[in-house]
């Protein structure tokens, strides 16, 4: 059912120090330093931390094919800072194999600052398989 849970964050927005870590660590971009924790599901169940490889891609503002932001999943709770429920969107899981998913996404706010994003996708099809699983008991 939930296929990611990430959370990630402004310059220096977790705890100032991204400079210590522009070397490239799991949990950082490399030559950036921010904190950036992407972990997914993959199709047998185990859990894989992401590495993310480009802290810009979270500010993209293009455009894309169903009338919203490129990354509107982290624009959204900033912009609003509020929680924030993504419009159903068709997302390509393994080449040629795409599902219908959903985001929720909840600003982290610091001293009345925005500093960042923590999240969930859920997978859409299987949230209703096992929601008509337990309506059915």
């Amino acid at each position: 059912m939930i296929s990611s849970i990430y959370s990630q964050f402004e310059k220096n927005g977790f705890d100032g120090k991204d400079s210590d870590f522009t070397q490239g660590y799991d949990h950082s971009v490399a030559g950036a330093g921010t904190l950036e924790v992407y972990l997914t599901r993959n199709s047998n169940g185990v859990v894989e931390q992401q590495v993310v490889e480009d802290a810009s891609e979270k500010y993209v503002d293009k455009i894309n094919e169903f009338g919203l932001r490129e990354a509107e999943w982290y624009l959204c709770a900033k912009d609003k800072l509020k929680p924030c429920i993504m419009e159903p969107y068709l997302y390509e899981i393994t080449p040629g194999y795409s599902e219908m998913m959903t985001s929720l996404v909840v600003p982290i706010i610091k001293s009345g600052q925005f500093v960042g994003v923590t999240g969930a996708d859920i997978t859409l099809p299987v949230f209703q398989k096992r929601f008509t699983m337990v309506k059915q008991k």
